[in-house]
């Protein structure tokens, strides 16, 4: 059913100034009257809504050269245990002058691999213990690879090494960092947060690193040269190990180094790097953010629900668990795919059939459950998603291309274009913590203008964009009972 013409126009001069009373008086909403000069007065009313709430589990979530990898494993009472394996291509990028093929009598030491981090679940006090193995072929230039996808791995490189979390390092510091004309400097001591692995030790046999090190003798080494020698490296939890997951940042120094000597007198130590990851840029690149020729990667993220009470039927996408199951609550969690659906209320539905109301304000207020998420940091944002009754968001053809129906908020970008509604965080203390946000719009195109036949049996609230390479953990636990669709309107006389 359409809204006739003149009521749009009507209700566009209202907006402004009915939603500016409603949000900056203490009055209620069933008191406040719109008066505008040579017509009625208007009143100006709201209700709320509740809709069923229930837990889903999305699948296929893109974790391919995201902004973090993850790697580990943690034990959680409510969703199950969880398990991070990331695979990663590698990448000649040292300048040719550095090759030991450059130096005689090269005699390979240790073989280090670095990782720096910027994110950590779980403990950050025990020394994590990794399985580093070779992939059997190089990640795909032209394949898809996301949370769910497998690679086969090959030679096993090292099991069951351990990386401290805390190590520290000295540096030098200016003392008055914030007085440009003070440059006096003092030494100190900060967090490394860099993992490293010794793949190999002085004395050993390396094997496969030891054939890359003979490669490495070639003064012309190329990046062929390196894919024929190793294919790709696989960083896994070793199978005991839980209590820590890390995220390691797309960062200029992860590498793997051979570290050696040559047969000078006396000894020069000296070392060469792989890198995989985002090694650093080549002087083309200089001028952006990234480096566009970096090495591909991806996570594989698998959470075993088997011991997870009613959320061991999220077996597939089509499968949820109600609030009443879980006593009042619902999740939602970056990475692992864990979403709230939200039916659509069937009040909203019968608001479609008023004549003789204008909506001019809607707000989704999304409370968070007290005390109920220690282990993990709480999303910053939350999105929606139209979805159908098997809880697949549903697809639209944008500029010819298909893209997944997310909510649009009442934001405008710098192009003139509406945004995606973003649920942002509020924190009022420990008991009083939320999301909100404003989807006036969307509600009212879906009273007035959307047909039937394309209007989302559900929406999905989830706090990852899908488009935008983001890869934590962060989860909020949200009370389902207390999730509100609150929408204010005028009503004509």
């Amino acid at each position: 059913m359409n809204w006739p013409a003149s009521a749009f126009r009507f209700t566009a001069t209202l907006c402004f100034s009915a939603a500016f009373l409603l949000t900056t008086s203490c009055d209620d909403p069933n008191d406040i009257r719109v008066e505008l000069p040579g017509t009625a007065p208007i009143t100006t009313d709201y209700e709320e809504f509740k809709a069923p709430v229930a837990t889903i589990l999305q699948d296929s979530l893109e974790t391919l050269k995201a902004d973090n990898f993850l790697v580990g494993r943690l034990r959680d009472a409510a969703l199950g245990t969880t398990t991070a394996r990331s695979f990663l291509n590698l990448q000649v990028n040292m300048p040719a002058d550095s090759l030991p093929a450059k130096f005689s009598g090269t005699v390979l030491d240790s073989t280090v691999m670095v990782m720096s981090f910027d994110q950590v679940y779980g403990s950050a006090t025990q020394a994590v213990r990794f399985d580093v193995s070779a992939l059997q072929q190089k990640l795909d230039d032209r394949s898809s690879y996301n949370a769910t996808t497998s690679v086969p791995v090959a030679q096993v490189i090292g099991t069951n090494l351990a990386g401290s979390l805390n190590r520290t390092r000295r540096e030098r510091q200016r003392i008055a960092s914030t007085v440009t004309t003070d440059t006096a400097t003092a030494i100190v001591t900060v967090q490394d947060r860099t993992v490293r692995l010794a793949l190999s030790r002085p004395g050993q046999t390396p094997g496969l690193l030891g054939g890359v090190f003979s490669g490495l003798q070639n003064e012309t080494f190329t990046q062929t040269q390196l894919d024929a020698l190793w294919k790709g490296v696989a960083v896994a939890p070793t199978n005991n190990f839980s209590g820590t997951m890390v995220g390691f940042n797309r960062a200029n120094n992860l590498r793997v180094v051979f570290y050696y000597h040559d047969a000078t007198t006396p000894r020069r130590w000296r070392s060469y790097s792989v890198y995989f990851g985002s090694p650093p840029r080549g002087a083309s690149e200089a001028a952006t953010s990234i480096n566009l020729n970096a090495p591909r990667y991806f996570t594989q993220i698998t959470t075993d629900l088997s011991a997870a009470g009613p959320f061991a039927r999220l077996t597939n996408g089509q499968a949820a668990v109600t609030s009443s199951e879980t006593g009042g609550i619902t999740y939602v969690q970056e990475g692992v795919g864990f979403g709230t659906r939200l039916d659509i209320p069937a009040g909203l539905k019968a608001l479609k059939d008023r004549k003789d109301i204008a909506i001019n304000r809607a707000e989704l207020i999304v409370p968070v459950k007290p005390f109920a998420n220690a282990l993990f940091p709480l999303p910053r944002r939350l999105y929606l998603y139209e979805a159908n009754a098997n809880n697949q968001v549903l697809q639209g053809l944008t500029n010819n291309f298909r893209t997944d129906r997310v909510v649009f908020g009442d934001s405008i970008g710098g192009q003139g274009q509406r945004v995606e509604a973003q649920a942002r965080f509020y924190d009022l203390g420990s008991n009083n913590k939320y999301y909100s946000v404003l989807i006036t719009n969307y509600v009212q195109n879906y009273i007035y203008t959307q047909p039937d036949a394309t209007r989302p049996a559900a929406l999905i609230l989830s706090p990852t964009v899908r488009t935008l390479p983001t890869l934590t953990l962060n989860r909020a636990v949200l009370d389902a009972d207390n999730i509100t669709l609150r929408v204010y309107y005028s009503k004509l006389r």
